[in-house]
């Protein structure tokens, strides 16, 4: 660790606050881009988002080297709990996304490529070294 003064922060303390304001930053972005009513703004926001997630993974990667930052590991069994309530979550969205559609006349939203998207949200839930 560097030495500090008392006006000066250390490198964890900065590299801390760095990661903490990127988890806020992408929580913006995410909302930003879900509440986005044009396709190309949406986009944009989707792609800063993706952008500043990366950044937020090699900060947290350089913090877990050094070892500013060691959290638990959830239990297997808590994680695929949690995936599969996220999976029936995301098909009862879709069976009333598809009902509201058929009562608007509206397009359906092809049950297939929705049942991909879940399915590769919940592989990455299980995927081990998901951690911040």
């Amino acid at each position: 660790m560097t030495p500090t003064t008392p006006s000066m922060m250390s490198e964890q303390d900065l590299v801390n606050m760095v990661l903490s304001d990127e988890k806020r930053t992408v929580t913006e972005y995410a909302t930003a881009s879900t509440e986005a009513s044009c396709q190309v703004v949406r986009q944009c926001f989707a792609q800063l988002f993706n952008d500043t997630l990366k950044i937020h993974n090699q900060i947290f990667d350089l913090m877990s080297q050094k070892g500013w930052y060691n959290p638990t590991q959830a239990p297997q069994q808590h994680v695929q709990q949690e995936a599969q309530e996220h999976q029936q979550t995301g098909q009862q969205t879709q069976q009333w996304l598809s009902q509201q559609q058929r009562q608007a006349g509206q397009p359906q939203v092809n049950p297939q490529a929705m049942a991909q998207v879940m399915g590769n949200a919940s592989s990455s839930m299980q995927q081990p070294g998901n951690r911040h």
